[in-house]
């Protein structure tokens, strides 16, 4: 693989293209915001609306100006002053301005009518994985017990003796016991053609070896877990709900360890052969830093509600959330009770916001009034489908967003009243005989120039 740009001193060498110029990540955000821009926000559509009445009605009334005073002057004044200049763009120029100072920032908006939108956000519902948190897990500790500990007969108290949970920190590159390496294997084994982002924690760990053979039938159980099968032997890898499904009995002691590291907030999945449970894995994936200041300005904000949905296990999940300062938390749930959630918070009269990676929450993403994909730069879908992308993984642009979603519109009804007001003005004083057809041009041209400033403000917001 070869970077763009990259310079050949020497030698030859074959380079093939997978994607063109235009097929560029680069290519596609140039393209979006040029869509964007180009495309209406409500306030601009009932303003063009409100212009092809009103214009007609000028017109109408300079007629009947003249029919009734003889006075061609006034009759011209009318027509000319009470042209809508100003009011037609009032609303263009903010969105233009604001989109181009969003996407400055990294914030990739669709268009005018996400924009406003945007800043009628009273709810927000996140994902936790690659949101809240930073979308890279690592395994860190393996929960394993000698053979003898799941023989029958054995009671509880000495069976959770012989379980026993290894943390990876402390190993200082010690040698793991067999029994966690057989954990590991088959673990890797199953998940070698999995695409979930645990799956890449557990191979990481593996990734020194030679030995993992990708297994011959493989079936993934969305949100519950997985099931593989090389040679002779059957594998499964998941929720301990998916085990117990599964007929995979699940000792007392084991279960005292996952609740310890759930509450460590670490997602743990279990790992069974041959309907025999070998342990189970805790991974870790770390908060992004900024997460409880993210929430902080939000509430700050305005936002009146926010909520965390997760599929990973209640007590990983509120374990997160106390961190981050979030107190409503529904976990445990698959992609789409998600969109289930969103569509009962509209029903509930909020304006919600979804927040997810733009893929595996793509039906909530959908739903919600604002979906916003997080660390978009390089996928297309999210780049395609989400309301509002984030190019980055930085959390403060998602409150920035929504400050730029609420001062373009705090802009935009400057504009509208500057332009409504010029009018009134230059139409009452018309009629009064204190405004005559160059004075008023003047004022008018000056309303103009009033509008198409006020509105490039929002560049330097």
């Amino acid at each position: 693989m070869r970077d763009a740009g990259t310079i050949n001193q020497n030698g030859s060498i074959q380079v093939r293209a997978t994607k063109a110029g235009g097929d560029t990540t680069l290519a596609k955000i140039i393209r979006r915001v040029g869509e964007a821009q180009e495309e209406k926000a409500p306030t601009q559509r009932f303003i063009e609306r409100f212009a092809s009445w009103y214009t007609p009605g000028i017109v109408g009334l300079s007629i009947a100006s003249y029919l009734f005073t003889w006075n061609l002057e006034l009759a011209l004044t009318l027509l000319v002053i009470g042209c809508p200049g100003a009011l037609v763009i009032s609303t263009p120029i903010s969105v233009i301005t604001g989109i181009g100072n969003a996407a400055k920032k990294g914030i990739l908006i669709k268009g005018g009518e996400y924009l406003e939108n945007a800043g009628e956000v009273t709810a927000i519902a996140l994902d936790k994985t690659g949101t809240l948190t930073t979308g890279k897990p690592t395994v860190s500790e393996i929960i394993h017990f000698s053979n003898e500990a799941a023989l029958a007969g054995v009671d509880s108290e000495e069976e959770f003796q012989k379980v026993h949970t290894v943390s990876l920190s402390e190993q200082n590159n010690q040698l793991l016991p067999s029994e966690v390496e057989e954990l590991l294997y088959w673990a890797a084994v199953a998940e070698s053609v999995s695409e979930h982002p645990l799956a890449e924690a557990i191979m990481a760990e593996m990734e020194q070896s030679d030995r993992i053979l990708e297994p011959d039938q493989f079936k993934s159980y969305t949100g519950q877990g997985i099931e593989a099968i090389l040679g002779n032997d059957h594998t499964y890898v998941g929720k301990a709900e998916f085990l117990k499904q599964k007929g995979i009995s699940i000792s007392e002691g084991i279960n005292k360890e996952i609740q310890n590291l759930t509450k460590k907030g670490r997602t743990v999945v279990l790992v069974a052969r041959n309907n025999e449970l070998l342990g189970a894995i805790g991974i870790a994936d770390q908060m992004r830093p900024d997460a409880p200041k993210m929430i902080s300005r939000l509430r700050e904000n305005g936002i009146e509600r926010i909520a965390m949905l997760t599929g990973d296990a209640q007590a990983t999940a509120e374990a997160i959330a106390e961190e981050a300062g979030i107190t409503e938390v529904h976990a445990g749930i698959l992609p789409e009770a998600k969109n289930d959630i969103i569509l009962e918070m509209q029903q509930q009269g909020y304006q919600v916001a979804m927040i997810g990676d733009g893929i595996n929450d793509a039906p909530a993403l959908a739903s919600a009034n604002i979906g916003i994909a997080m660390g978009a730069a390089g996928t297309d879908v999210a780049i395609e489908t989400a309301d509002i992308a984030l190019m980055s993984d930085e959390l403060m642009n998602i409150p920035e967003a929504l400050r730029l979603s609420s001062k373009t519109m705090s802009n935009i009804r400057q504009n509208v009243v500057i332009a409504l007001v010029t009018v009134a003005a230059l139409l009452t004083g018309v009629f009064t005989g204190s405004i005559h057809m160059a004075g008023g041009m003047l004022v008018h041209e000056l309303s103009v120039m009033a509008v198409i400033l006020n509105g490039m403000r929002l560049r330097w917001i």
